[in-house]
């Protein structure tokens, strides 16, 4: 991982390209510091664009919310509190009572992930790497909070499959039976990553990681790019593609409450 780069800026942060639902030349621009003020029109995003619409709102109650928990908190959480959830973390700081606590309810947690990471895309919102990915926002993101501009956001695309999730949820259930709870938990998160990674390329999910792949990094819990490549089906392509994506997964959901 190359030192000379701002952790919040790092292309990988993003997902990385497997996920984006933006012009990737436009994404790679803003990432050195460049502007292109147009869809490239050659990328695969630009030659198969997605569906969008005016993710204003969308947008303004996402960086709402990342205002209002103090800008202390990974994506995870954020959503939890968009989509009104009542665990014991949101509970215990009184989250609950925060006026973006509900106002997402209407999205899942994956769309509310995919739009989170549009809006890091385009330069709204960073991620702390160095302090437990907590989205903070930029001073661009201001523009939308006061109405002085609007913003277009990809749908998430999905992929669907009849009569297959039962069966594909009692297999899992068997490979992660030897797991602990905490473990099982993290497989969970892991999983649902690795679905929202295949539905956005247009993949079945194995091809991103098998789920002993998923077993393995829930149970080892690698923290760097060498442990991740120890994994077994995980080579030098599937660490410079999903690597830094499943880390900072694993990174977030090992972290500590704040206080």
């Amino acid at each position: 991982r190359c030192s000379s780069l701002s952790k919040s800026r790092h292309p990988h942060n993003w997902k990385g390209l497997a996920e984006a639902l933006t012009c990737h030349q436009q994404i790679l621009l803003n990432y050195f510091g460049e502007a292109l003020s147009e869809p490239c029109n050659n990328c695969d995003l630009c030659n198969d664009p997605p569906e969008t619409f005016d993710g204003t709102q969308v947008a303004q109650k996402a960086l709402s919310c990342v205002y209002r928990v103090e800008q202390g908190f990974g994506m995870k959480y954020v959503v939890d509190v968009l989509r009104g959830l009542s665990h014991e973390r949101i509970t215990s700081r009184g989250h609950e009572h925060l006026s973006t606590w509900g106002v997402g309810s209407e999205y899942s947690e994956q769309e509310w992930m995919s739009f989170i990471r549009q809006l890091i895309h385009r330069g709204y919102l960073i991620q702390d790497l160095a302090n437990y990915a907590v989205l903070k926002l930029t001073a661009k993101a201001r523009e939308l909070l006061t109405g002085d501009t609007t913003v277009k956001l990809a749908k998430p695309r999905k992929i669907e499959r009849v009569g297959k999730k039962k069966k594909k949820k009692r297999k899992a259930a068997a490979i992660i039976a030897d797991l602990s709870e905490h473990d099982q938990a993290l497989f969970a998160v892991l999983r649902d990553l690795r679905t929202e990674l295949a539905q956005n390329q247009g993949v079945p999910p194995y091809m991103v990681f098998g789920d002993k792949t998923l077993k393995q990094m829930a149970l080892e819990k690698p923290d760097s790019e060498s442990q991740f490549l120890d994994l077994n089906g995980v080579g030098d392509n599937k660490l410079k593609k999903y690597g830094a994506i499943f880390l900072e997964a694993v990174a977030e959901y090992q972290a500590p409450p704040a206080p």
